[in-house]
């Protein structure tokens, strides 16, 4: 999208805080849902915030704010590339000198006993209950050093009128004012402000230029008035930092940050520090910081139509640099619009190339969508499980099916999913790949009832695992597809299958006995940066996709014969690598161990053990080797530090042996 000049992709990642006191008189509800907003530029660079919205005060709901791009949105986006600027030039946002805040108190019925606030500021949230409020105040009035009151325009003109009248002098002295207590009238406030100020929040009466506001800045840019009091939102962490950033403008103000207690406690609230009316905040990287845990979430990509890059989010700056690259080469000289671009997710790309980047038209990934829930009746009762991430095919798969349809999708991480987190949202489709299979089996967890159907991708599923998973109650569907075909295109229904069947519309055959795909779904381009020249190397597809995998063919289904980046010759006999990795992992996980063809100038090729750093070699290899073919019994390891994988949890096979191969000639020579 543009926005200000500039060209910006946006993501989106929803949120719902859940609430510990009901927080002003007029909003139910046990959580407040929200979004927080990340925005890219045309080089990569990243700025977040958040759109928190409050429809019980007269807002659009979230899913009206995004559709309409409100003007809820439109700040989140200003104060995005605020801290955009601020992350691009290394510069924080918000110092750790301590901000002095009011106490919130949510409702006076909760000041019980002996309370003292003599020494600090509070805010209290007014409610219809205004004659027991009014004598409240009057009776505890020696209490407090100074009182702000907000009612949230919950109460008429003729109940704060009665209010007003039985408080005492005493009181009027000690407040400082009183923030919406009806809805705005000029003539009515004008009368009333004669005995207390009062405070006007929100934008409900913005051309009236009333001159004492309350600034909330995550909602809105600062206004010319005579007086303001600068609060939070009562949003999510993020807004609140950005509420910081402008309130540490003004030190001797007394702000009203002191609202994350009100919520559930999260990761992002340890970066704060409350001792009595102070607030501090230390900030992890630039901008407005939380750089960590921002990197952990799940983001969505707000498709509007301009060509989009599905960068990761943990990518380098070099390798975000050479992606957005690609994308302003392609719209500039290729096409300007209605293209996703999904880094290839494959194993094969090298230290000195960068990674390949396929084109897909939204409508491709539409129809893939489609054809996926017509196969296995998705609909709009259907809950969709999502660990896998969202900037790879597979992810963004999930996110369309359960889209179209108006199905619901619960997102979470793999180190926090479990069959608890299944069961308690009841999701009935789920895809994983096989590591995470692998994880699952040797966890011996069972699978919860909901669960109708685990798609499995990404890389070939061993017959073994897949039948210890079912055992356990997991209703696998294997599944063949690629980035180039927007998700899978095949399937085996029963893991004994030895055959995978096309989808419908979807027409496959061979070329030289390599596979190759007919469908709508087909992706158009696919694209490389050269790393020397910086220029766009563009491949446009036929209607067919030709892949390296030669296959035996039957009618519409065919079976794998071998996998060309799997198959190396040993001494003059062919040998399936992944075959011999389906037998290492019945022992020890593929991220644990795994096995490599390295050049051997007498028998061709050489298989190596490779394995982290505090396993048994010699036991796992003594295991391996009772259980294959002389010829691929393997006699040599080398330990490392860490094996590298992609997102999916394929190994990077191509950069695992470039970075073993000095270490196998030392450990030859040694």
């Amino acid at each position: 999208m543009k926005y200000n000049g500039q060209s910006l992709q946006v993501w989106v990642h929803y949120y719902a805080l859940k609430r510990r006191v009901k927080p002003n008189a007029v909003t139910a509800g046990e959580s407040q849902r929200g979004a927080l907003i990340k925005i890219q530029d045309i080089e990569g660079n990243e700025g977040f915030s958040d759109l928190c919205p409050w429809p019980s005060l007269g807002d659009q709901t979230l899913d009206e704010e995004l559709a309409s791009q409100g003007p809820l949105y439109q700040r989140a986006l200003d104060l995005a590339l605020l801290d955009l600027e601020a992350r691009k030039n290394k510069k924080v946002l918000v110092t750790p000198e301590p901000v002095k805040n009011n106490i919130l108190i949510s409702d006076f019925r909760d000041l019980k006993g002996d309370f003292d606030f003599s020494k600090v500021a509070v805010k209290i949230k007014g409610n219809e209950h205004v004659y027991d409020f009014a004598k409240f105040l009057v009776e505890n009035i020696s209490r407090f050093k100074t009182i702000r009151i907000d009612f949230n325009n919950c109460i008429s003109e003729f109940l704060f009128s009665e209010f007003i009248h039985l408080l005492s002098e005493d009181v009027f002295k000690k407040i400082e004012y009183i923030e919406d207590p009806f809805f705005f009238h000029r003539d009515q406030w004008n009368q009333f402000s004669a005995k207390v100020k009062l405070m006007l929040d929100w934008k409900q009466a913005e051309e009236q230029n009333w001159h004492f506001r309350v600034w909330k800045p995550s909602r809105e840019d600062k206004m010319q008035v005579q007086d303001f009091s600068i609060t939070s939102s009562m949003e999510h962490p993020v807004g609140l930092v950005h509420g910081l950033h402008f309130a540490q403008m003004y030190p001797k103000k007394t702000h009203g940050f002191l609202t994350l207690s009100h919520y559930e406690d999260s990761e992002f609230n340890q970066a704060f520090k409350v001792e009595g009316d102070q607030l501090t905040y230390q900030a992890d990287g630039y901008g407005i910081g939380f750089t960590a845990l921002l990197s952990k979430l799940n983001w969505i990509p707000a498709l509007d139509g301009d060509n989009f890059i599905l960068s990761n989010h943990r990518a380098s700056s070099l390798e975000k640099k050479d992606l957005f690259q690609i994308k302003k080469q392609f719209t500039e000289k290729v096409a300007p619009r209605n293209y996703v671009l999904i880094p290839s997710s494959g194993s094969t790309q090298s230290s000195q190339e960068s990674v390949k980047v396929i084109a897909l038209t939204e409508q491709a990934l539409i129809n893939s969508a489609k054809r996926v829930n017509k196969e296995f009746s998705g609909n709009e009762s259907s809950v969709w499980g999502c660990v896998l991430p969202l900037f790879h095919v597979g992810g963004l798969g999930i996110l369309l099916r359960a889209n179209i349809v108006g199905a619901t999708t619960f997102y979470t991480s793999w180190e926090k999913f479990s069959p608890e987190w299944l069961h308690e949202n009841k999701v009935t489709h789920l895809s994983l790949v096989p590591t995470q299979i692998y994880e699952i089996v040797q966890k011996k967890w069972d699978a919860p009832a909901y669960l109708q159907t685990v798609f499995v991708g990404g890389a070939a599923l061993d017959l073994a695992l897949a039948e210890q998973a079912e055992a356990l109650g997991w209703p696998l569907v294997q599944t063949f597809g690629m980035t180039e075909t927007a998700s899978m295109i095949a399937v085996k229904k029963n893991i004994h299958d030895e055959y995978f069947e096309a989808l419908p519309d979807v027409e496959i055959g061979s070329e030289n006995a390599r596979l190759k795909i007919k469908s709508d779904s087909n992706a158009g381009y696919i694209l490389k940066l050269n790393l020397q020249t910086q220029e766009l190397i563009s491949e446009k597809l036929s209607p067919w996709v030709l892949t390296n995998d030669q296959v035996e063919i039957s009618q519409n289904k065919f079976k794998f014969l071998q996998r060309e980046s799997d198959f190396v010759k040993i001494k003059g006999e062919g040998v399936s690598l992944n075959e011999l990795r389906q037998v290492l992992q019945r022992s020890v996980h593929s991220h644990q161990a795994t096995i490599c063809d390295l050049p051997d100038a007498r028998d061709g090729a050489s298989l190596v053990l490779v394995i982290l750093k505090g396993n048994d070699p010699a036991a796992i290899l003594s295991k391996f080797n009772e259980q294959v073919r002389p010829y691929e019994k393997i006699h040599s390891y080398i330990e490392v530090d860490e094996i590298p994988v992609t997102d999916l949890g394929k190994i990077k096979y191509t950069l695992l042996k470039d970075s073993l191969k000095d270490l196998y000639v030392k450990k030859l020579q040694s």
